[in-house]
């Protein structure tokens, strides 16, 4: 597995991961009202956000590098 591809793997289950987390904080807190897991759920939801924008980054750098 190259890096480019390994880099694209690891941000992809990092933004499930994420973005599961913070809806299912979301889902808690629409039915408990527990102002906690709202903010938790704001920061890994643009935390998703940065990965994602990390990744395009990344793969815009390394397009022209076949090697990697």
């Amino acid at each position: 597995m190259s890096l480019k591809s390994f880099h694209l793997f690891v941000g992809l289950l990092s933004v499930v991961g994420c973005c599961a987390y913070g809806m299912w904080s979301i889902l808690t807190f629409l039915r408990d009202g527990d102002v906690t897991r709202l903010l938790v759920a704001v920061p890994l939801l643009a935390l998703a956000l940065a990965i994602i924008m990390n990744s395009v980054i990344f793969y815009k750098h390394t397009e022209e590098e076949p090697w990697l």
